[in-house]
C-alpha cells in the first residue's frame, strides 16, 4: 500500500479535472469527502476509479455529496 503526500494528491485532482474539463476545486469541494480524501491518501483509492466516480457525478450534473 503506498502512502501519497497531499501535495500528490492535489497534482492527481488537477489532472483528472484537466482532462474532464471540470475546476479541480469542484471536485475537491463538492465530490469528494473526508472519508474519500482520507481512502486516497493511504492508496486505497485507485486513480482509474476516481476518475470513473468523478465522470459519473460530471454527468449526473455534479450534486453536492450528499451526508452518508
Amino acid at each position: 500500500m503506498a502512502f501519497l503526500t497531499d501535495s500528490e494528491c492535489k497534482k492527481i485532482i488537477f489532472n483528472i479535472g484537466r482532462e474532464l474539463n471540470l475546476p479541480p476545486k469542484l471536485i475537491s469541494t463538492r465530490l469528494l469527502d473526508d472519508f474519500d480524501k482520507d481512502a486516497m491518501r493511504e492508496g486505497l483509492l485507485e486513480i482509474s476509479i476516481l476518475k470513473r466516480f468523478v465522470e459519473v457525478w460530471r454527468d449526473m450534473g455534479m450534486p453536492d455529496q450528499v451526508l452518508k
